[in-house]
């Protein structure tokens, strides 16, 4: 009987399980935040220096990040050495009651389990927010594109918290002969719903690119052929770090299950800590590498030369239809490509 209780453990307590796995994934855990650490510091001085409602928004957002990473940080680290000390006190003692326990679901599974997967929502949440605001600035604030995304994001994220709600109440009584066919069940609508948040933000990230994009190729023709390399590296970091944050999300929806062997994953590391760290990371970020590198002094000079441009273009022409245009296109230029709304 023991024996045979043995190889239904193997796999929790096997070397991989208890040692490899909680090194490498502590290890991570902790350079990812640390880096994060730095770039948050970054993003809050050049915030709080320039005051104004969309900075007040980006502010909140920010913090807001960071803190629940932190809570994320800490959670995880009492979830992982608490998971590799049951399983190196059973494999030291061959005492598997408390193991038995922890698979099926106790009273300090149910805590992190819960408060991990909704420090994953929110964050994630908070994350489309920026995304979805940075887009609607990008289109002149419009309503449409608003609501839609808008939309969109709370069906994705309500129908992610349901079932977050639904594992976490399954695992509270997995006594019950059918809560365990209902987790398994709930978990894999669950990583279709992840799946769908990538696909939305990866389209979210391209939606933006491309709207910034369009608007260079616009500008060009008025502002010079230079103006669409200034405009390339505002470009190349939101669709990096858009699909960063997607890429992340869909390692876990499609890796994960499929390393997981009756909820005890094999991998060597914990793949999930990377998608909800970077769900904080990716936008701020964004935020850091426009204001510290050579991208915002680009805006600045083509907006200032969109400036000249109009003022001449207004003097020498005299049509009608091309002043107009200019006029557009540097509301569109100062509305949609500003620091404020990256």
């Amino acid at each position: 009987m023991s024996s045979t209780l043995e190889q239904i453990l193997a796999t929790f307590l096997n070397a991989n399980s208890i040692l490899t796995r909680t090194i490498s994934t502590l290890s991570v855990l902790f350079f990812i935040y640390g880096f994060y650490c730095f770039i948050f510091g970054l993003s809050i001085h050049v915030l709080f220096h320039q005051s104004n409602p969309v900075h007040r928004l980006q502010t909140g957002c920010t913090i807001a990040l960071f803190i629940l990473a932190t809570i994320y940080i800490v959670s995880q680290v009492w979830a992982t050495f608490g998971q590799a000390s049951i399983g190196f006190h059973a494999a030291t003692t061959k005492d598997y009651a408390s193991v038995i326990q922890y698979l099926k679901g106790d009273d300090g599974k149910i805590a992190w389990v819960g408060t991990l997967d909704i420090v994953s929502n929110l964050m994630n949440s908070i994350a489309d927010i920026m995304l979805i605001h940075r887009c609607y600035r990008i289109f002149n604030s419009n309503k449409l594109v608003l609501f839609t995304l808008g939309f969109s994001a709370c069906i994705l994220n309500g129908i992610d918290l349901g079932c977050i709600i639904a594992i976490t109440i399954g695992y509270g009584s997995s006594s019950k002969p059918d809560n365990p066919n209902l987790i398994m069940k709930v978990q894999s609508i669950d990583n279709g719903v992840v799946i769908g948040i990538a696909i939305f933000q990866t389209i979210l990230t391209f939606l933006t690119g491309g709207r910034i994009w369009w608007i260079t190729h616009q500008a060009r023709k008025l502002m010079g052929g230079s103006t669409c390399t200034r405009y390339n590296n505002i470009i190349a970091i939101i669709i990096e770090s858009g699909l960063l944050n997607a890429g992340f999300l869909l390692t876990e929806a499609v890796v994960e299950p499929i390393l997981d062997s009756g909820g005890i994953s094999n991998a060597p590391i914990d793949f999930t800590i990377f998608p909800v760290l970077m769900s904080g990371l990716s936008p701020t970020m964004v935020i850091a590498w426009v204001a510290y590198g050579k991208s915002v002094e680009s805006v600045q000079q083509a907006i200032s030369m969109h400036h000249r441009s109009n003022t001449e273009t207004s003097h020498l022409r005299s049509a009608t239809g091309i002043r107009q245009a200019t006029i557009d296109l540097e509301s569109q230029t100062q509305a949609g490509i500003t620091i404020s709304d990256l």
